[in-house]
């Protein structure tokens, strides 16, 4: 197993490499002078994969990386449902910080996300209660707002 993600991870890194150092050329035939070397050989290196539109462009900047990115989402995904401590791990991490990205697009992912469904309750809007027979009614706090008929 450990040799099949080495591998999966070698694969990956060699999609992106073309990508990478086209984008270090970009940066380094900008930041010196056109006279010097390492912007006259980044000058190189973007015109070969200007000249070469279909190799260049649509293969080695677009569909390497995107294969590199479905293949890790797939490696990611399988490694979550057959590794249990993965999920685990996840699943503690997002209760620990749950104003950070991670916990948000934990919680987001995954509708129970650490919680039982009875510890929810009705939704609540702006003072409103949605029930399910009777649409929306005004909670015993919000007096003030003007009386809604429920929509049936």
């Amino acid at each position: 197993m450990n040799t099949i993600r080495r591998y999966i991870a070698t694969v990956e890194f060699l999609f992106v490499l073309p990508a990478s150092l086209f984008m270090t050329a970009l940066f380094l035939r900008n930041i010196q002078p056109p006279q010097y070397e390492p912007a006259q050989t980044a000058r190189r290196l973007v015109d070969w994969f200007s000249a070469r539109p279909l190799l260049g462009l649509d293969v080695c900047l677009i569909a390497l990386p995107f294969t590199a990115l479905v293949i890790g989402c797939a490696t990611v995904v399988r490694s979550w449902r057959s590794d249990p401590q993965l999920r685990n791990a996840c699943s503690a991490d997002a209760r620990r910080s749950p104003r950070s990205l991670g916990g948000r697009l934990y919680r987001a992912s995954n509708p129970n996300s650490g919680r039982h469904s009875r510890n929810r309750g009705p939704a609540r809007h702006h003072g409103l209660t949605l029930h399910r027979q009777g649409g929306w009614r005004r909670d015993s706090m919000s007096s003030s707002l003007p009386k809604i008929e429920a929509q049936r």
